[in-house]
């Protein structure tokens, strides 16, 4: 059976969902954790490089190195493996943003900082890049939606929260929407996490920035923070 922990409810593909559902049976909880995470990364990269509806379960079970009948004994549908995989990814994007947003410090350090911390998560996590990337891309609305609202809720409440911070300084502009300037925000980091896990986005950014300052991070990172300085600079 499917383990759940109530708290709060909504829901999803016509199902009350809980807030904390857990989408594994209660055989994978008894997996020491390094199983449990060899399991989750061949998921992320199986579901990356393919695609919810071309991947398998065998497939999955393969890349992980178990017989597709054991996990089958650890999830019960394709589905589940997806979902899990999706709160795994929304669980590694909290534990880099939140702290963020609750630490103290000017506004633009702690913009350079989600912008390093982002890029070098990116670096390290292609697969959660690619994931993302292509499900929101496949035209799946369902399984998108459900994307969105486990993965951007986290994103979007990190920006709004910097920039509230922010506006309770007088010198700073308060003609600023936090939502509007959180959503720019997060389209510019998007972009920019794409640019370093997606094949057709790093040859975007090769092609507007030529073969050699693409590949120089401390460019990006210094002209995309001019960028953003001038955006909120001149908002006021």
């Amino acid at each position: 059976m499917i383990l759940r922990q109530p708290y709060g409810c909504r829901f999803y593909m016509g199902r009350v969902m809980e807030e904390s559902t857990l989408f594994f049976k209660s055989t994978f909880e008894r997996l020491s954790g390094e199983k449990q995470e060899k399991i989750r990364s061949a998921a992320i990269k199986i579901f990356a490089e393919n695609g919810y509806t071309n991947a398998k379960m065998k497939m999955i079970a393969d890349e992980a190195g178990i017989c597709v009948g054991s996990l089958y004994q650890y999830f019960e549908t394709k589905e589940e493996v997806f979902l899990d995989a999706v709160q795994t990814m929304k669980k590694e994007l909290e534990s880099v943003l939140l702290p963020l947003a609750a630490g103290d410090g000017p506004f633009f350090e702690k913009v350079e900082t989600v912008l390093r911390t982002l890029q070098r998560f990116s670096l390290r996590h292609p697969y959660v890049n690619k994931i993302y990337n292509e499900m929101t891309s496949e035209g799946n609305f369902q399984l998108s939606m459900r994307i969105a609202e486990e993965i951007e809720s986290v994103s979007a409440s990190c920006y709004r929260t910097i920039i509230e911070t922010a506006k309770k300084q007088e010198s700073f502009p308060q003609a600023i929407d936090e939502r509007m300037f959180a959503f720019c925000l997060d389209n510019l980091f998007m972009m920019m996490q794409f640019s370093y896990s997606c094949e057709y986005y790093k040859e975007r950014k090769k092609i507007y920035l030529g073969e050699e300052k693409s590949g120089d991070d401390e460019f990006v990172i210094a002209q995309m923070m001019r960028f953003i300085r001038g955006a909120f600079c001149f908002s006021g």
